[in-house]
């Protein structure tokens, strides 16, 4: 008697994958090959590789390995990618100072969503920033080329892109001097004209609000409905993808962001440009 088998099931491909591809292409462009050029080196089918890079495919270990040799991939992008494979129960910390590629798969998650959530405590998302702002933080911070270059060309990929923001932002922002007080004028006129055109919706958590600590730093839904939310301290960034976590975090997040009231926050960035324009340091 024989037995018919059933037809193999697809390969499932892990929503992780997906989030894996977009910052593979981001590795290849950045190592200046078209996707034949990366095929041919890794010895794949081009529609291979371009199904991993769409998180449609999976994509060897062997294959992966030789594409981040041709790469040039750091240390810290391959931990990185080593962290995109593990099951998200299993996934490790990030330290920011021993990882560059932390801000580099941040921006690869940013151009992919379709909303952002975003709590600025420091300084602006890149996404946000003016050249001359992105410039100063830069200078100012221990960034290396690839990942100011990285930056700037984000902030140049949001301008023509749909992805809408939902921006809180910590008012010593708004105070701190990135560059000299001419840039922080150009930069929070540039935040006002996001606003204006509707792509940026802003709200000012002002020091009469208190502090919340550890915040949610970064929410992203993506068009396919899934998501990731990005945690940090002083010192670890921790990137959750489970629907619990994005659930507790979204719903932190718009507990703070409800409570800012939006009036007042555009004449908190208001009063903070014109001081910045008159070379003045910014007074409540």
């Amino acid at each position: 008697m024989t037995t018919r088998l059933p037809p193999a099931a697809p390969p499932q491909v892990p929503a992780g994958h997906r989030i894996l591809g977009a910052y593979l292409a981001t590795l290849r462009r950045d190592a200046g090959m078209d996707l034949s050029q990366a095929a041919r080196a890794a010895r794949v089918d081009p529609a291979l590789l371009q199904a991993a890079e769409d998180g449609t495919g999976p994509l060897g270990a062997a294959e992966r390995g030789v594409l981040l040799h041709h790469y040039q991939a750091t240390v810290g992008e391959l931990a990185d990618i080593q962290d995109l494979l593990a099951p998200p129960h299993h996934r490790r910390h990030v330290w920011l100072d021993g990882c560059e590629g932390h801000r580099r798969r941040l921006l690869t998650l940013e151009r992919s969503a379709a909303t952002m959530r975003c709590w600025a405590i420091n300084w602006l998302p890149a996404a946000l920033r003016t050249p001359d702002y992105a410039g100063a933080l830069a200078r100012d911070m221990p960034l290396s080329q690839r990942d100011a270059t990285a930056a700037t060309e984000h902030a140049a990929h949001f301008a023509s892109s749909a992805t809408t923001v939902r921006l809180l932002v910590c008012q010593s922002v708004l105070e701190l001097r990135v560059g000299s007080r001419a840039v922080m004028a150009e930069q929070l006129e540039h935040l006002l004209d996001l606003e204006r055109a509707g792509r940026v919706e802003v709200r000012v958590a002002t020091y009469a609000a208190g502090a919340w600590r550890w915040p949610p730093r970064l929410l992203l839904d993506f068009p396919d409905g899934a998501g990731v939310a990005v945690t940090e301290s002083e010192t670890e960034a921790y990137f959750h993808t489970g629907p619990q976590h994005q659930r507790e975090y979204r719903q932190r997040f718009d507990e703070k962001y409800t409570t800012c009231d939006p009036v007042g926050s555009w004449k908190l960035i208001t009063a903070a440009t014109a001081a910045h324009r008159a070379g003045e340091r910014v007074q409540w």
